[in-house]
């Protein structure tokens, strides 16, 4: 089979009719051409390009292709961007798994999701945040701290989630009843990561967002 025959073809169709070649699932096709040892680096111009259709089936083949995406996760950031919601959630997966080592920092990215204004796209980012390693958290909290006075929050945040289970369910508690919708959200996302069952976290969720509820609690 030649592999680089297959992926022209491929990317023919994609360049073609975008949003045809998303509705026949072809993006699955594609997916495997990298599998069999199509270059990485073939995504570049696809996680660049300004269709949102074409953004959609860069960002599923990075997301797909998990670790091995790691040479051109700068790339999807710019999917961040994207009107296609779907584009958007593949590239904070991308971020949360190959934004690691000396690419940490861009993991800061997947946190100014909690800000969105989607509901599906601050779950998502709950959903990434909440299984962060520490080395993904600190990386991050120093790029907001370059910009504390609007990025408080972020800051505040971030602090209490690396101090992690040394925090009492007490200051999980006040977190979930701030007046900030940001602060309630890291105050769940630090519930989910050390201390759902706790009675009196349970409490607090019952008079917070429904969002905030589901999110915690869910056995996802």
């Amino acid at each position: 089979m030649n592999i680089d025959h297959d992926a022209d073809v491929l990317l023919g169709e994609l360049a073609e009719d975008s949003r045809r070649f998303v509705e026949r699932g072809r993006g699955y096709q594609l997916l495997q051409a990298f599998f069999r040892g199509l270059p990485v680096e073939t995504l570049r111009p696809l996680l660049q390009d300004r269709d949102p259709w074409v953004q959609r089936t860069a960002g599923f083949v990075a997301s797909e292709l998990g670790w091995r995406a790691a040479d051109v996760v700068d790339d999807a950031v710019a999917l961040l961007a994207s009107t296609d919601i779907h584009a958007q959630n593949y590239a904070m997966d991308v971020l949360a798994v190959c934004g690691t080592g000396d690419k940490a920092d861009l993991f800061a990215h997947v946190l100014r999701k909690l800000e969105s204004d989607h509901g599906g796209l601050r779950v998502m980012a709950m959903y990434l945040v909440s299984r962060a390693s520490t080395e993904q958290l600190a990386a991050a909290a120093r790029v907001f701290a370059r910009a504390a006075s609007y990025h408080r929050i972020h800051c505040d945040g971030l602090r209490v989630l690396i101090a992690g289970s040394t925090l009492s369910s007490e200051s999980i508690v006040t977190m979930l009843r701030e007046h900030e919708s940001l602060a309630r959200r890291y105050g769940a996302i630090l519930a989910r990561r050390h201390g759902r069952a706790d009675p009196a976290i349970i409490e607090a969720l019952k008079l917070a967002d429904p969002e905030l509820q589901e999110f915690v609690m869910s056995s996802e």
